[in-house]
């Protein structure tokens, strides 16, 4: 059986899987944008703005869940595994744009 992964530590592996999911699909770092500021830009490059809101919520949750107590039991963290897998098949298929002023 598989390492066992407290709580906290699953809600940031998930966070961490969108976030690097994404600056591969930018081609940009994402780090340290505000919710609003990466809403904004994957709005920019292509992404709807249910999706775009949608990626940005679910980072959210993540880290509102890390510090929660009862989002460490088993169904939340499922919930969030199966939002995220949901949520990086969605940004797979978009086709992102160049932001204007790049090469």
């Amino acid at each position: 059986p598989g390492e066992k992964l407290d709580g906290d530590k699953v809600f940031a592996e998930l966070q961490k899987v969108l976030r690097v999911f994404l600056e591969n699909r930018l081609e940009a770092v994402v780090t340290g944008d505000t919710s609003a500021e990466l809403a904004a830009r994957l709005k920019r490059r292509g992404f709807s703005a249910d999706l775009a809101d949608a990626t940005v919520a679910e980072m959210e949750s993540c880290d509102f869940a890390r510090f929660a107590r009862s989002a460490s039991h088993g169904a939340e963290r499922q919930q969030a595994l199966s939002r995220t897998r949901e949520l990086v098949a969605l940004l797979a298929a978009v086709a992102v744009t160049r932001e204007e002023g790049e090469p």
